[in-house]
């Protein structure tokens, strides 16, 4: 098994949505009926036991194998490295701490439902993630784990603003 330490810096901004999780205290509205926009972009945020703001590993893994979809393997007629890299390439730790931890709140309108409505989530216009990638097959040069990254940071994208969604 090889291991890269890889660090990344966003060229643009970096929006964040978590799921929320069921049974969360819903705070995004004061008893007034108001909306609280900061309550709801902390809602967005992915912290940890700490209060530390991180990336899932699993968003690095998956917009790798996007992008290793357009590298192909020499010799194989058409095949790519798609497979390979989603099987035998893994990202830790599961957490990736963002080295820089400000980040300010975007609004925009969004369509929930059939319904337009302004959501609230933090968005990171200087951001910088360094994490290892793990790969566990020697049919995977790293040479292509750096071209999968390139092509992932420059059209795959992770988070919710990506380029693949329009942003």
């Amino acid at each position: 098994m090889k291991t890269v330490l890889t660090k990344i810096k966003g060229v643009t901004p970096l929006l964040m949505h978590r799921f929320p999780m069921a049974g969360a205290d819903d705070t995004s509205k004061k008893r007034t009926g108001v909306p609280d926009w900061k309550a709801e972009a902390e809602l967005a945020l992915y912290k940890d036991d700490h209060g530390q703001i991180y990336q899932p590993a699993s968003h690095i893994e998956a917009s790798l194998k996007e992008a290793s979809k357009t590298l192909k393997i020499p010799g194989k007629r058409g095949a790519t490295y798609s497979k390979l890299i989603g099987s035998a390439v893994s990202v830790s730790p599961d957490a990736i701490t963002h080295l820089v931890q400000d980040y300010e709140i975007d609004s925009r309108p969004v369509v929930v439902q059939k319904a337009r409505i302004v959501r609230y989530r933090p968005v990171f216009k200087d951001w910088e993630l360094e994490f290892e990638i793990n790969i566990g097959d020697d049919q995977i040069p790293i040479e292509v784990i750096k071209q999968a990254l390139d092509h992932a940071g420059l059209y795959v994208g992770i988070g919710d603003f990506r380029p693949g969604r329009g942003g």
